[in-house]
């Protein structure tokens, strides 16, 4: 979905969303974001549901691969209406967790109280932070 703007994300966005609202889940789940602006708007679109909004990050403590910080990142998604806010399956347990107290320290100093989600992969990874790629 990178680069093809905000209008197009939003509408793919909007069609698995559909699926899921006309089922009742009980809350929305976003995941794999490698760019905090997608995730912004992501949010815009599940918030509209009236349920509550799960998003999670694909990133370390070198942030989204825009260069947007990593405190950024979390205080933008609390900010743009994620009841959760947390990271991803990009690292394993020892990398998300040390980036998740980066994010809770971030998420306190903003005044913005959110619960957190972290879900690593399953095995060992090493924090390889990826320089930033702007989107095509």
């Amino acid at each position: 979905m990178s680069g093809l703007g905000k209008e197009v994300v939003q509408k793919e966005f909007q069609k698995q969303i559909d699926v899921f609202v006309k089922n009742d889940v009980d809350f929305l789940l976003g995941e794999l974001f490698f760019y905090v602006e997608e995730a912004e708007w992501a949010i815009e679109v599940m918030k509209a549901t009236g349920k509550p909004v799960a998003m999670c990050l694909s990133i370390c403590s070198a942030g989204d691969l825009e260069g947007v910080s990593l405190e950024e990142c979390a205080v933008r998604i609390a900010k743009a209406g994620a009841d959760i806010v947390g990271i991803n399956c990009f690292y394993d347990p020892d990398v998300c967790l040390k980036t998740m107290k980066v994010m809770k320290e971030a998420l306190e100093k903003a005044g913005l109280k959110r619960h957190l989600i972290v879900q690593p992969i399953g095995y060992k990874t090493p924090e390889w932070p990826r320089p930033p790629q702007p989107r095509q």
